[in-house]
């Protein structure tokens, strides 16, 4: 009994928190899961082992609902996010993007990175947000690895004003749904634990505040391929 008066305890601290949380965000009512258990703590005819499988879900589900919060306050910040453009030199930001797609692809994918030949042989200057723009390829690359077969490709290109990333894989590609709703909040044709559907999302708003945007598409061969444009002419901010 001791033993089982100890699961009910946690499984209440448990429900108190998970109610809290509901109630300080407003972000999804209190499930029925709660309801029933409230009911079966009351009466008293819960088992140990429904109380230790009830409390490890709840558990998992204010976990989850924590992670949402701060991915919630994080799309919050990027709403009051300044961008910054500054000099910077092309191998430095090609650099920092064959960074970020080699740690995230690797070990089970493979990640290349070109450049268009006007941009191999001028290596221009870009004026862009750098942190900026590793953030957007940090999300573009991320997506790709995940639904990749074997490989991620990128491409850097400057044409019409605009740094151009493009990131494409072997994956089996966007659905007309994804094409469609891809870069909407919270969409997602594979949710789980880890993921809300807010890469895409969160891409397409820092290419939008730096002048650009943020496009879906298939290749003709299979995968999915994205393209993300950054004004090279975005207005510097006077921070005096």
């Amino acid at each position: 009994m001791p033993k089982q008066e100890g699961q009910k305890t946690k499984l209440l601290a448990l429900l108190h928190i998970f109610e809290q949380k509901t109630d300080e965000n407003h972000l999804l009512n209190v499930p029925q899961l709660v309801e029933l258990l409230e009911a079966h703590l009351q009466a008293g005819d819960a088992t140990p082992g429904q109380l230790a499988s009830s409390a490890a879900s709840l558990a998992a589900q204010v976990e989850r609902l924590e992670r949402y919060v701060t991915a919630m306050s994080g799309l919050q910040k990027l709403e009051d996010r300044t961008v910054r453009p500054a000099a910077q030199p092309f191998d430095a930001v090609a650099g920092a993007v064959d960074d970020i797609g080699r740690s995230l692809c690797a070990p089970n994918r493979a990640f290349a990175l070109s450049v268009s030949a006007q941009c191999n042989a001028e290596r221009p200057e870009l004026a862009v947000d750098r942190s900026l723009v590793e953030e957007v390829a940090e999300n573009l690359v991320g997506n790709a690895a995940r639904f990749a077969a074997a490989h991620v490709e990128a491409r850097m290109d400057v044409r019409d004003g605009f740094l151009v990333l493009t990131v494409e894989d072997d994956g089996p590609g966007f659905s007309p749904a994804a094409l469609e709703q891809g870069c909407a909040p919270f969409f997602s044709e594979s949710p789980s634990k880890d993921h809300f559907g807010l890469g895409l999302n969160i891409a397409a708003l820092l290419c939008d505040k730096h002048g650009g945007s943020l496009t879906l598409g298939n290749r003709a061969e299979g995968g999915a391929r994205t393209t993300a444009r950054f004004a090279l002419n975005f207005p510097a901010v006077d921070d005096q």
